[in-house]
């Protein structure tokens, strides 16, 4: 058979842009809203699906956008009016915006973000000037998180609108407790680090709402007969925490929330022994916790934890805590997620893992002595292994480098130790590192035509703050 050849040109669009709209709206739906917004300004074409990838934007996270860089007040009112819509899960924290714009940001936030059900906000002292705003919002809200907001009761107008309310997080704020009052059929509730003073509203509370399956108590609420109402008014109680600095001057009962046969998480903050020792075995006794976080001084407390089999998550700081107790309670087949406070040893910490054959997420804090042997000797355990293993070390010996090759089954962050530093002058020069490289570049996320309208929203925000 003969081939005969042609001269004539062949048109046919191929790469990116040759995709149907249908193909490029599943690859950019995995893209953040930062990194969609620098596609938008490509071409005619991309800007069109970019707005379909809009209308579907459910989930913003500010605090994961600002891990590569801090957001600046020009981007989030940029971003505010693309999705603000759309958006049902909204978070954010004061420390993911560049500094000194607190107000303008939660103006923006309340403003744009009307239909969102799920809102986690935290570190916005300011938060209380804007009640009216909030309760506009509050009649769409299953999830509210308002951690460290400087919140008073005047928070009860807001959420005396809130009929969808399910699960509420307000630790951290000077509550009296009135605000309470307005909460019923909860699932969740937290106070936790809040002097409420009259433990009325707290108990109140509980009896409101037994279908409570997750609870902070106040500080200020941590009596006896706040316990014995949580036992009695919550037999179905899923997970609670304390938090408390003179936990240790209190004679409070706290084995009779041991036995309640659902209750597999507890968290505990406290800097005294008082009875956390009688708590803890009387925890070990039943065996049901799959969930742990222990930020305490009592050493001898936590040697109830080896007797735990069960579980599958835990939080320990307690820096009397030595390399030879943390190997002896914690190496647990059952051991999925660890955050430990302790200075490890490479070749106890090889070992440690080894012996924890269902752990996914390892994250060590005060990790000086961990060295680059670390990595050498993971290899043989992670050969065997079908699951990455995700591992996060504070003040490490171990250096950042990109010529590294590590594991496919490792996935490794570092925080690199600066020796020249005191710990508040390692935080204080980190600080400011991280406000140098935020402050270059800010304009660079910035589209040809929207000069107008940021010229239009600094207007507004000088008119606002005339006022």
């Amino acid at each position: 058979m003969e081939i005969t050849r042609t001269n004539s040109p062949i048109i046919m669009t191929t790469g990116f842009l040759g995709l149907n709209d249908d193909c490029l709206m599943e690859i950019m739906s995995y893209l953040n809203i930062r990194e969609l917004y620098a596609m938008e300004r490509v071409c005619t074409d991309l800007k069109n699906v970019v707005e379909s990838v809009y209308k579907r934007f459910k989930t913003l996270n500010f605090d994961e956008l600002a891990e590569r860089k801090k957001i600046s007040l020009i981007e989030l009112k940029l971003f505010a009016k693309r999705v603000g819509e759309c958006v049902t899960n909204l978070t954010a924290r004061s420390s993911s915006f560049e500094i000194g714009a607190d107000y303008y940001i939660i103006d923006i936030l309340l403003d744009h973000f009307k239909k969102v059900q799920n809102l986690n906000i935290a570190d916005f002292p300011l938060l209380f000037l804007k009640m009216d705003e909030l309760i506009e919002i509050s009649c769409n809200l299953k999830s509210a998180k308002f951690m460290s907001c400087d919140l008073n009761d005047d928070v009860q107008r807001c959420l005396a609108v809130a009929g969808n309310l399910e699960s509420i997080d307000l630790s951290y704020n000077p509550l009296n407790g009135k605000c309470f009052e307005e909460l019923s059929n909860l699932r969740e509730f937290d106070a936790t680090c809040c002097e409420v003073k009259f433990e009325g509203f707290f108990i109140s509370l509980l009896q409101r709402n037994p279908t409570l399956k997750k609870v902070g108590i106040p500080s200020g609420c941590i009596t006896q007969d706040s316990i014995e109402a949580i036992r009695r008014f919550l037999p179905e109680l899923e997970a609670v925490s304390f938090s408390h600095f003179c936990f240790g001057g209190c004679h409070i009962n706290l084995q009779i929330l041991a036995n309640l046969p659902n209750l597999t998480e507890v968290k505990l903050e406290c800097f005294n022994q008082g009875n956390i020792h009688n708590f803890m075995e009387s925890l070990a006794e039943y065996d049901r916790l799959t969930c742990l976080n222990l930020r305490i001084s009592d050493y001898h407390s936590l040697l109830h934890v080896k007797r735990f089999t069960n579980l599958k998550y835990i939080n320990i700081c307690c820096r009397k805590l030595k390399n030879e107790h943390l190997m002896e309670f914690m190496s647990k087949k059952t051991l999925q997620k660890i955050i430990v406070d302790s200075m490890l040893l490479t070749d106890d910490l090889c070992k440690f893992i080894t012996e924890c054959p269902s752990l996914t997420y390892l994250e060590v804090r005060r990790a000086e002595k961990i060295t680059e042997v670390f990595l050498d000797g993971l290899t043989p355990y992670l050969d065997g292994r079908t699951v990455p293993l995700t591992i996060y070390v504070f003040r490490t010996g171990i250096k950042e480098s990109n010529e590294r090759t590590l594991h496919p089954m490792l996935r490794l962050n570092i925080e690199e130790v600066k020796m020249s530093y005191s710990d508040d002058e390692d935080d204080e020069h980190s600080q400011s590192s991280e406000d140098n490289d935020n402050s270059d570049d800010n304009d660079s996320w910035i589209g040809i035509g929207e000069e107008e309208e940021i010229g239009d929203f600094y207007e507004e925000s000088s008119e606002e703050s005339d006022e």
